[in-house]
């Protein structure tokens, strides 16, 4: 199939784009179905509800910290053996978890390796598109990371189905199969860059060839990132991101027990999520190829302004059908958001070590994803209202927006 696909009247690099879209699916529904686990849990090892939780949390610490090593091994070892390893740990992580007989057990498997595949499949699938595209650039790496979308939508009903047959063991053991025939797939069919396999680029890169592959040695990278990583411009990206993704996890978070608190009839939250599972998977593609055109940071700015917006907008509703509105314009910022996260650290820092430089700016989403929404429960408690809780996550998300603007002005300004 590999040979022809490679003679077929198609560039190679949407090939390695559906790749790339195999693994964020699997990648970010596996992640997302841990809430069907959590009551057949709970039943099986003798702990509380946070304790299970637990388990969800360090999964996605893992998966974006782990980035940072992560990025540096698909740098050296190159995207389609660092798929396979990934396959090797999200497998094996699973099958783990199905034969766990204590939760410390099950939290290492499951918590532990399986983050650590996430983590370079988050990786692989976010920095191997932009290597092959220059033109269209946004809109391949937004069908890509489009996966997302996709993975909530699928993976989780699967999930439950699999539970309510086989219990939660059985239905770990099956996703793990699942898992592996699509990342095995997706493997087979990754390419690292189009001089390795002779593709001709002229369409795509008209004004040069694309910059080749190179496996730097390990001390050079450390030396190259460190000069990335001390300046103003990728700071402004880090703090930047941190503070966009701040109103993102707040609402993903608390939207079901918002919605409740707002007296929305029953079921209004949990429609919500998957509302925005669909948004963010077609804004992804059509934002995606817009920013091909009107510009990188302009799109992103914009995207993060609409996430920043939409969700204390949220606070002046009183009806579904704003509310659901107010979803889809959420859904859009955070699907265009989501897209153009590689393109805009490509675009702005190099190709050259953009796994490790990706791995590395992705730690703001680890940050924000364990302290945004701890912080707004407290508030809530605190104040007794979601309106000062979501008025303040959108006002951090605009600063954010703000601190990306001003990063990508000043790189632009330097020549970067």
């Amino acid at each position: 199939m590999r040979k022809r696909l490679l003679n077929a009247d198609v560039y190679y690099g949407w090939v390695v784009a559906t790749a790339g879209f195999g693994a964020a699916t699997v990648l970010f529904g596996l992640s997302f179905s841990f809430a069907v686990f959590l009551d057949p849990l709970l039943e099986a090892f003798p702990v509380g509800s946070g304790t299970v939780s637990l388990v969800f949390g360090v999964q996605t610490f893992v998966l974006y910290t782990g980035s940072v090593p992560g990025g540096t091994v698909v740098d050296t070892v190159g995207a389609r053996r660092s798929a396979l390893l990934a396959t090797v740990l999200v497998v094996g992580g699973l099958v783990g978890a199905s034969v766990a007989q204590r939760f410390v057990v099950l939290l290492g498997w499951y918590g532990v390796v399986t983050g650590l595949g996430m983590s370079l499949l988050y990786v692989v699938a976010y920095t191997a598109v932009p290597r092959w595209f220059d033109r269209h650039r946004g809109l391949a790496t937004g069908f890509a990371s489009s996966g997302l979308g996709i993975g909530l939508l699928v993976i989780p009903p699967v999930a439950a189905w699999l539970v309510e047959r086989l219990g939660w063991r059985g239905a770990y053991l099956w996703l793990g199969i699942g898992a592996g025939s699509v990342l095995l797939a997706a493997t087979y069919l990754l390419a690292d860059s189009p001089q390795e396999i002779g593709e001709n680029t002229e369409h795509e890169f008209p004004y040069g060839e694309p910059p080749a592959v190179t496996r730097t040695p390990l001390r050079e990278q450390v030396r190259a990132v460190s000069d990335i990583a001390t300046s103003r411009a990728f700071l402004g990206i880090l703090i930047g991101w941190l503070f966009v993704w701040t109103p993102l996890y707040v609402l993903m978070n608390h939207v079901v027990r918002f919605a409740t608190e707002a007296s929305l009839p029953t079921g209004t939250g949990v429609a919500a999520i998957s509302l925005i599972g669909v948004t963010t998977s077609l804004a992804r593609i059509g934002v995606g190829s817009a920013s091909d055109r009107l510009g990188r940071v302009r799109t992103f700015v914009v995207s993060a302004a609409l996430i920043a917006l939409a969700v204390p907008a949220l606070t002046l509703v009183d009806g579904r059908p704003v509310f659901f509105a107010l979803t889809v314009v959420f859904g859009i910022g955070y699907g265009g958001a989501g897209a153009l996260l590689s393109p805009l650290v490509a675009e702005l820092f190099g190709a050259e070590n953009l796994g490790t430089v990706f791995g590395l700016a992705s730690v703001a989403f680890a940050v924000s994803g364990l302290s945004a929404p701890v912080l707004a429960g407290l508030l809530f408690e605190t104040v007794g209202s979601y309106t000062p809780v979501f008025w303040a996550a959108g006002a951090v998300g605009l600063l954010g927006a703000g601190l990306v603007w001003s990063a990508g002005a000043a790189t632009i300004r330097r020549g970067g």
